[in-house]
């Protein structure tokens, strides 16, 4: 038997996935991937010397001993959280944000833009790089994450359009993406390129086939939306966060469509917080009040 005894988040690892079944499935919501989740039951089963976790990584079920284990283990953080409800000083909830959704949505759209007040406590915003969250090292109660998994539960699901600045489309001769594509700047949220991919693709639009004469890489789409709107160029972004540019119109749509991407927002939640309805609260808010309204668009708006 292994002396190296399992961590609290391997444990919390080996839970979710006698929860859900699932590697991949408990990698999105531990916010790891299927790799770190086998890691983990490794950890815990070599610490047993004893399989507890049988089948592959896509349909797995528990032995006899990891069903027991589970059962006993599900007793223990029934324990923890009470002690830890019980113990809490105050009834503050610590949210990490991810950078765009917090700056260009969440917060603009909060009384006190740094913090909410409920019924269930106050919650405190941490806005952050980073999209993913691991609670077991980071003191946060609840996580905004953005996940490319369809099968999540999101309170938002994302779409994108096309925006420029009125003035910026102007100074291009033919509006149409062939064109836009080979004379224009496109501007892209990321490294990667994807999401002005995804977006012509159901377009049918090939971005191989044009030849971009400048292409800006940023870091994020909050980046972005400043490029467009400060330098000029073409950029594809959700709609959530440029609403009020958009009702302005210091920014327009370059054509009329809205592409969903199968991606977006859920709410994540640590296992050890002091009350789960405020979590239910929070989750059913942002369900509530993550939404845009578009404005009627015609080509003729852009000609």
């Amino acid at each position: 038997m292994s002396r190296c005894t399992p961590s609290y988040k391997s444990l919390e690892v080996f839970l979710a996935v006698a929860r859900t079944q699932s590697y991949f499935l408990a990698g999105e919501e531990m916010c790891i991937d299927a790799t770190g989740v086998y890691k983990h039951i490794k950890t815990v089963e070599n610490y047993f010397d004893q399989r507890l976790v049988l089948g592959s990584k896509g349909n797995v079920k528990l032995s006899e001993a990891g069903k027991q284990l589970a059962k006993q283990l599900n007793d223990g953080f029934e324990i923890i959280n009470s002690a830890c409800s019980t113990l809490k000083k105050d009834d503050s909830l610590n949210v990490k944000l991810p950078i765009s959704f917090g700056l260009r949505w969440l917060l603009p759209n909060t009384h006190d833009n740094f913090s909410m007040v409920s019924e269930f406590g106050q919650f405190h915003f941490h806005v952050a790089y980073s999209h993913t969250i691991d609670f077991a090292d980071e003191d946060f109660d609840m996580a905004v994450v953005y996940t490319v998994n369809s099968k999540d539960e999101k309170f938002y699901n994302e779409q994108l359009v096309a925006v420029a600045k009125p003035e910026y489309l102007k100074t291009l001769n033919d509006p149409s993406w062939p064109e836009l594509l080979k004379h224009g700047r496109i501007v892209h949220p990321t490294s990667t390129e994807a999401d002005w991919n995804i977006f012509l693709n159901k377009l049918n639009i090939d971005i191989s086939q044009s030849c971009c004469s400048q292409r800006m890489m940023t870091d994020s789409i909050s980046s972005a939306i400043s490029i467009v709107k400060e330098i000029g160029g073409i950029a594809v972004v959700d709609p959530l966060f440029i609403q009020k540019e958009i009702a302005s119109g210091e920014l327009v749509m370059v054509t009329p469509e809205v592409v969903a991407t199968g991606f977006g927002y859920k709410l994540a939640g640590s296992r050890v917080m002091p009350d789960e309805d405020a979590y239910r609260f929070f989750e059913r808010w942002l369900t509530e009040n993550c939404q845009f309204v578009l404005p009627a668009l015609s080509q003729a708006d852009v000609a």
